[in-house]
């Protein structure tokens, strides 16, 4: 599909069917089209909602992690979404204590999710899994500190979340209600 795959299948959804919103769950930051961004401002069908996992803002853990980017081509992308996208509700995930990660590498992460000002953040903290790259590095951080570091990104996020949510408070918005929470009677 190359390049612009995505936009490409957006536009022909958009255009062969009556679907009444399209959203896609991951745009990775590396291949996150401008011109994808550019139709879903223009583009009511398609929900101006972006989660890019970006996993960590430090160079030494983004090239421990293979992953391509920066934080400055990072903050970038988000400023642009945001003016082609200014409805755009921005998601990122990232990774605590993956191995090697000091706490200057930490600081950088909490920095780069402040300046962001994401709407939402989900965090994790590292857990090795067998088989894979990471499972072999050395210079594990101590389970104690990535917890540490995860309650401290989420507790930075929290009141960059509420603003976010505040700010929409006395608009009227579309919502899609899938049916009852299996949890409660009283969700939906």
């Amino acid at each position: 599909m190359g390049r612009h795959g995505l936009l490409r299948l957006v536009e022909a959804l958009l255009a062969g069917t009556s679907i009444p919103w399209i959203r896609f769950l991951y745009a990775y930051p590396t291949t996150l089209d401008e011109d994808l961004l550019r139709l879903m401002g223009q583009e009511e069908r398609f929900c101006s909602y972006v989660d890019m996992p970006l996993q960590h803002s430090h160079p030494e853990m983004l090239s421990a992690m293979r992953r391509g980017g920066s934080a400055e081509r990072y903050q970038r992308l988000l400023d642009r979404a945001r003016e082609l996208v200014p409805d755009v509700f921005l998601r990122s995930t990232f990774i605590v204590g993956f191995p090697g990660e000091r706490e200057e590498h930490f600081s950088h992460l909490l920095d780069f999710v402040r300046r962001a000002q994401l709407d939402h953040v989900g965090a994790f903290a590292y857990s090795p899994e067998e088989g894979t790259p990471s499972a072999e590095l050395a210079a594990r951080v101590p389970r104690h500190v990535a917890r540490r570091r995860h309650r401290q990104l989420l507790e930075a996020q929290r009141p960059i979340s509420l603003g976010r949510r505040q700010a929409l408070v006395g608009q009227r918005l579309r919502v899609l209600l899938e049916g009852v929470c299996e949890e409660s009677e009283h969700l939906l």
